[in-house]
Formats: structure tokens, C-alpha cells, sequence
């Protein structure tokens, strides 16, 4: 056989090796909310720590502010240094909110002042609201490979922020990979951890 033979083979079983993560929506939740219309429902103000994902501790900042394409509310506040661990540490809440004019407001809070804003606009297509659920996604190429990277929100029953997180693209632009993961995030009410 030859070499490029080969490679050819090579790169078709590489191809046929893809990763594909789909993990099914936990029991142990609340069931999400009936589908509607619209997504004002999904409005509120959560915690930033969740429950869920494989990989730690999910917080919603790092989530929603995943471009850091916000603005710092106050530029001189100490706690908001345009690093991404400050979206940890630097932030305690996180409010969503869906203007009638269908503009997605996100506000991250530290002891319910804001830190950073970011305003999405339905008409720009910068999200989309189907049948009361959020979605924001954004291409990427990078060294990875290109991809598309989407974060749906949900609400559940027992009036949680539920979070679909997950990407779909090439690795290395040569091996398929999907999958996503599952968030939850409590209410948060001012004062109370």
C-alpha cells in the first residue's frame, strides 16, 4: 500500500474517532418549565456557584461573560480587574433579565452592586428565544479548529436558572467533537449565601 494510501486511511479512521459527549438531563433536578412563547420567564437573579457539569464548580459568570466582551460598570472598582478568575471570585450573583424590546440584559453583582454589563440583541441575532429558552452561540477558529459554542438557558419548576452548555465543531480541524453539559443555579436572594 502506499504512503499515501496510507495517510488517507490514516485520516479517515482519525475522522471516524471523534468524541461525542451527551449526557441526558439529571433526575435528581426539578423538571424544566412547559415551553412558552417567550423568554421573560428565564429573568431573575442567580447565584454564580452552580451544581453540576464535569469539570468543578460551574459559575454563571464565566458561562455568560465567556468573551469578556462586558464593560466594567465602575472602571476603578478594585474587585473587577478584566481577568477571567474574577468572574469567580469577584462575583456572587448574576442577573438575566429580557427587555419587551428583546434586548438580553446579563449583569454580574458583587454584594448586589454590579461589576460588568453586557446587552445582546435579538435583532442582531446575537441570541434567540425559542419556546422559552435562551440561546447564545458564537463561531470560533482558533488552534483547536473551528466550532460553534452555544449556551442555552432554561428555567426549572422550582424556579432555578438551568444552563445547557456545549459545542459542536473539528478538532484540529480533523476529528469531529460534540457534547455539552448540564448547570444549575439556585436563586439568589440578597444577604443570604
Amino acid at each position: 500500500m502506499s504512503y499515501v494510501r496510507q495517510g488517507l486511511l490514516l485520516l479517515y479512521c482519525m475522522m471516524l474517532c471523534g468524541c461525542v459527549i451527551i449526557p441526558n438531563y439529571p433526575s435528581s433536578w426539578a423538571s424544566l418549565e412547559s415551553a412558552r412563547q417567550d423568554c421573560f420567564s428565564v429573568g431573575g437573579v442567580y447565584h454564580n456557584k452552580g451544581d453540576g457539569g464535569r469539570y468543578g464548580v460551574p459559575h454563571l459568570a464565566r458561562l455568560l461573560f465567556r468573551d469578556v466582551s462586558g464593560r466594567p460598570v465602575n472602571p476603578g472598582d478594585d474587585i473587577w480587574h478584566r481577568d477571567k478568575k474574577d468572574l469567580v471570585n469577584g462575583v456572587d450573583s448574576v442577573e438575566v433579565a429580557v427587555t419587551k424590546e428583546g434586548t438580553l440584559e446579563v449583569t454580574a453583582l458583587y454584594e448586589d452592586r454590579p461589576v460588568i454589563k453586557k446587552q445582546l440583541f435579538a435583532n442582531k441575532e446575537e441570541y434567540r428565544c425559542n419556546d422559552g429558552k435562551i440561546e447564545i452561540a458564537q463561531s470560533i477558529v482558533d488552534l483547536m479548529g473551528p466550532r460553534q459554542e452555544s449556551v442555552i438557558l432554561l428555567k426549572s419548576i422550582d424556579g432555578a436558572l438551568v444552563v445547557k452548555d456545549g459545542a459542536i465543531g473539528m478538532m484540529l480541524f480533523v476529528l469531529p467533537l460534540t457534547g455539552f453539559d448540564w448547570h444549575r443555579f439556585k436563586p439568589y436572594q440578597s444577604g443570604k449565601p
